[in-house]
């Protein structure tokens, strides 16, 4: 056999066929590697991922009768009695009355569901007041779930038109 031809089939004693068929299953193993080990980084890192707080999701509405101004729980989340707060803020932003919901309620339930209704008077109140319900989350926060500005005398109340 002439030597070229030796050089050409033969590399460092092997053929050239066996080389490619190890480069091959290098590159799958490689291959396998990498992608176990991105795979788990990604599942580390999401288990690491903070779910933060959850939202408080209600639904509150506010309509005046006569002198008093009606909240009522209209569906969502049950809210803690003794962390809902309910502002009644005059026009010139002093505050008329800060009361909880349990002391509102007399101090009989604990939570304020959907369905129920609080009465505030608005004796001592001007006639353009702000409403502003508040709760506190779980991390401490204080959380605005209802804001509105009202009238007692003419039309006025946080029902939409229909």
């Amino acid at each position: 056999m002439h030597p070229s031809f030796l050089g050409k089939v033969f590399k460092l004693g092997r053929r050239t066929s066996d080389v490619l068929g190890v480069s091959e299953a290098i590159g799958t193993v490689l291959l396998l590697g990498i992608s176990v080990t991105l795979a788990g980084s990604i599942a580390l890192w999401t288990q690491t991922i903070d779910e933060g707080e959850q939202g408080i999701y209600v639904d509150l509405w506010a309509n005046i009768q006569g002198n008093s101004v009606l909240l009522t729980h209209r569906g969502g989340d049950f809210l803690d009695g003794a962390n809902t707060y309910i502002h009644i803020r005059n026009s010139d932003g002093t505050t008329a009355t800060r009361n909880t919901y349990t002391i509102l309620s007399g101090g009989t339930d604990v939570s304020w569901g959907p369905g129920e209704t609080v009465t505030i008077d608005l004796t001592l109140v001007s006639d353009s007041f702000d409403v502003i319900v508040t709760t506190i989350k779980g991390n401490g926060n204080p959380t605005v779930i209802m804001s509105a500005t009202m009238l007692k005398s003419g039309v006025g109340g946080a029902l939409p038109d229909l």
